[in-house]
């Protein structure tokens, strides 16, 4: 889970670098911080409920941004079993590797059926990592994605970055696919110049492919980051990436309606 970590050239109020708490929940023991008991439905399992909150501040009514949410689950979906999403709820529902989890905009986690307390426990870091970048930070009021890129204006100078190589070789990996992925969306992205309006469309089609395929492998590089540095640089990448995929929505539209115009 996301403790307290030290990430350089970041205020240190900011959630980024003071992290998340388990908060107590409504009508358990004031010390229930994280409640596990036996599943009823499947014998053996066990079903976890926990609420993440701000340290030093608790729990709060809009601990996610749920349109960021939205955005993640679903483009995340082809790792989860089942994606069901309702913004005016505030309430999402994945199966992710057996499990059932419903997450609420407040910060509530219901786990259901996981193996086993570390079963449960893994899957909050995953899940508290992996959604990290719509967690509304108390400093600036906006989400984690913004903090990243250090346009909030309030947490930091400049934006994140790595001071040392990712050790981890998953980030490894996964930074040169991105490099590759780019580098192919530069070359092809010549379609603005010299090209028949049939091919523009399909080439901008190409390229919305690609940016989806780069947010897929950056969103795996957050849920597995090893530290804070790796997790923060991950959440500049995906704000990168998303600021990408709406240049090429706003480019697609204007392609298809210079084609219909003519």
């Amino acid at each position: 889970m996301l403790r307290k970590e030290e990430l350089p050239g970041f205020d240190e109020e900011c959630v980024l670098v003071k992290g998340i708490s388990l908060e107590s929940m409504p009508g358990l023991t004031e010390s229930a911080v994280l409640y596990i008991q036996p599943c009823a439905s499947v014998q053996g399992r066990v079903n976890c409920e926990l609420r993440f909150g701000i340290p030093r501040r608790g729990a709060e009514e809009s601990f996610f941004d749920f349109p960021a949410l939205s955005r993640i689950l679903n483009a995340y979906s082809d790792r989860f079993a089942e994606t069901r999403v309702s913004s005016s709820l505030g309430v999402a529902r994945v199966q992710w590797r057996g499990k059932k989890i419903l997450i609420f905009k407040n910060g509530r986690i219901v786990i259901r059926e996981a193996i086993d307390e570390e079963d449960a426990k893994a899957t909050i870091d995953f899940l508290s990592k992996l959604l990290a970048p719509s967690i509304i930070c108390d400093k600036c009021g906006q989400v984690l994605l913004n903090c990243a890129a250090a346009s909030c204006r309030e947490c930091a100078v400049e934006h994140a970055s790595l001071s040392s190589l990712p050790s981890n070789l998953l980030w490894v990996g996964g930074l040169q696919r991105i490099r590759d992925l780019v580098k192919a969306l530069i070359e092809r992205s010549s379609f603005v110049k010299d090209v028949k309006r049939e091919e523009s469309i399909t080439s901008v089609e190409y390229l919305s492919t690609q940016s989806d395929r780069i947010v897929h492998l950056i969103l795996d590089l957050i849920a597995y980051s090893g530290n804070r540095e790796e997790l923060a640089v991950g959440i500049l990448l995906l704000k990168r990436a998303w600021d990408l995929g709406l240049t090429l929505e706003v480019l697609d539209r204007i392609q298809r309606y210079k084609s219909k115009s003519n």
